[in-house]
């Protein structure tokens, strides 16, 4: 989703909903750009940051 669509999305949801954004983070600048666009939190991660714990799992046994 591009960001400069967010003040749109933030409108029509109205004060009753609160806007998270969920993709296309890639830095801390777009963390910045999202938040002032009008999104109330974001989610930052990767998906090889979620696979960690597995390979830690399977190399120990």
């Amino acid at each position: 989703m591009p960001f400069h669509v967010l003040p749109d999305v933030v409108a029509a949801a109205g004060d009753d909903v609160e806007v998270h954004l969920d993709t296309g983070i890639m830095s801390g600048q777009d963390v910045v750009a999202v938040i002032a666009h009008g999104a109330r939190f974001t989610l930052v991660g990767r998906a090889y940051l979620a696979s960690w714990p597995v390979v830690a799992r399977v190399r120990t046994g």
